[in-house]
This record gives structure tokens, C-alpha cells and sequence, in this order.
């Protein structure tokens, strides 16, 4: 019986400390919106190098590639102000546009990137009416 509580409470301590680690480990919303869309952000980057005769698409890869993984954790979030399945549907599309935007780059497909970096700055009104305080 001892033996199986304290198997229970070295259980019950790791998913603790493991759901913690991960929401340590979650951007912020202030972060994502910084490092993704401040001038000299991601966005910001990607948009001045397709904006030349040829892109260096090494650049243009690393920061979709890391905008990507910034931009996942958006919806990990709780939205600081409006509803949840509101936050939810606007995280989600977001998320998809970047996705777009890495895969286009991933392509070397400039038409592509261009088209998914606008559609990624047309969220940024509507989710910003719904959930920025």
C-alpha cells in the first residue's frame, strides 16, 4: 500500500512539473507579438527580403521556420479579453497563414510567401477588435 502511494505521488509530481515546464516554455502573447511583427520582427524580415530581385531564401526560411514555431504558440494562450472559442478560431487561422507562409518558403515560391504574409497581416485587426485589451 505505501508503495503504491508513493508511486502515485512521484506520478502525480511529474505531470505537475511537466505541465508546468510547458507553460514556462510557452511564448507569450506580448512575445509573439514582438518578435513576430515589430519592425525588425519576423514578419518584418521575410517581407523586406521578398521584396528584393532574389531573396536570400536561407534568411527567408530560418525566420518563417521560427515564426512558425512562435506563432504555435499563440492559441496555447489565454485571450485577454473576449471569448474563447473567439480566440480559438482567430489562433487557428493565424496559425494556418503561417504554416502557408513556411511552406511557401520552404517552396522558394515568392508569389506564395507574398500571398501568405498578407493574409497573415489581414488577422491582425479582427483579432485585435476581439481580444486586445
Amino acid at each position: 500500500m505505501f508503495r503504491r502511494t508513493v508511486l502515485l505521488a512521484a506520478l502525480f509530481s511529474f505531470c505537475v512539473g511537466t505541465a508546468s515546464w510547458a507553460m514556462m516554455n510557452t511564448a507569450t502573447i506580448e512575445d509573439i507579438m514582438t518578435k513576430g511583427h515589430k519592425k525588425g520582427g519576423f514578419r518584418d524580415q521575410i517581407n523586406i527580403e521578398l521584396k528584393k530581385g532574389t531573396p536570400d531564401w536561407t534568411a527567408v526560411q530560418t525566420a518563417a521556420s521560427e515564426f512558425k514555431t512562435l506563432a504555435e504558440d499563440l492559441g496555447k494562450n489565454k485571450p485577454p479579453k473576449g471569448s474563447e472559442a473567439s480566440w480559438k478560431k482567430a489562433c487557428d487561422e493565424y496559425f494556418g497563414y503561417v504554416k502557408e507562409l513556411d511552406a511557401a518558403t520552404q517552396q522558394k515560391n515568392k508569389s506564395k510567401s507574398v500571398t501568405a504574409l498578407g493574409k497573415i497581416g489581414k488577422t491582425c485587426t479582427g483579432c485585435h477588435n476581439a481580444h486586445r485589451p
